[in-house]
């Protein structure tokens, strides 16, 4: 198992832009310390994918195939299709709505992945994840005054930490916002 998961980092990494210096990657390499084997591969998605949208604010059509083979090696335990519907439902149709009528508000990329990240993590983990990418895209707009930003990028944050600790945080978040 572990020679396949070095070669899916080699090749995520072969998808990457070429102005990266070492150090991110060293920080990636600590990321993987509490990653659960079976996140691996997601993992590695989710740092390529920060690191392409936060340096040219674009995804290509090429991260489809390796997003879903990750999909499968990481939580195909785990998936609930119900969860995943609702997800779908509630997240996905209408920002794809959104941006079928205003195109320069959010990117195609987003949509796309805000859909596939749907179907993987649920509703649960999926509103922790939007949550946690929302506001980190409010305060990187607020620190540097910009006003178009790599949304993929915080979302990717979003649901690392979603998928380590998603169930936790969205129970935290039920109770504080539905007191009994």
């Amino acid at each position: 198992m572990k020679p396949f998961l070095f070669f899916i980092i080699l090749y995520y990494s072969s998808k990457l832009p070429r102005k990266i210096p070492i150090y991110i990657h060293l920080v990636f390499l600590l990321l993987l310390i509490p990653v659960h084997r079976m996140y691996v591969p997601l993992t590695a998605l989710l740092y390529c994918l920060f690191l392409q949208d936060l340096e040219t604010m674009y995804i290509s059509k090429k991260w489809i195939a390796p997003s879903i083979m990750a999909g499968i090696f990481s939580l195909y335990s785990y998936w609930n299709l119900s969860s995943s519907l609702a997800a779908l439902l509630f997240f996905f149709f209408p920002i794809f709505v959104l941006y079928r009528f205003k195109k320069d508000w959010i990117g195609s990329a987003d949509v796309c992945f805000i859909g596939y990240f749907s179907l993987l993590l649920g509703y649960q983990r999926m509103s922790v994840a939007l949550l946690i990418g929302t506001v980190f895209g409010l305060l990187f707009c607020l620190i540097f005054k910009k006003r178009e930003i790599p949304f993929l990028c915080f979302l990717v944050v979003g649901v690392y930490i979603s998928c380590l600790y998603g169930y936790q945080l969205w129970y935290v978040l039920f109770r504080f916002f539905i007191p009994r």
